[in-house]
């Protein structure tokens, strides 16, 4: 996987998910955060997050875009 490539983390918001986005972006990778609720602005500078629920895959296309 190249540096460029953009890593959508499920569940961003939870004790798994939110390590994770941590650890690839202190790699410097690009991350799309998705969780069931949406997040306030300035919940994390920078970071790209979007509501995706995984029982709702009409969600997903969204999620993936941008």
């Amino acid at each position: 996987m190249g540096p460029d490539v953009t890593t959508l983390v499920t569940g961003a918001s939870g004790f798994v998910g939110g390590a994770l986005v941590r650890a690839l972006r202190a790699a410097d990778r690009p991350v799309i955060a998705a969780s069931r609720r949406a997040h306030a602005p300035g919940d994390d500078a920078g970071l790209r997050w979007r509501v995706c629920d995984l029982h709702r895959p009409d969600s997903l296309p969204a999620a993936l875009a941008g």
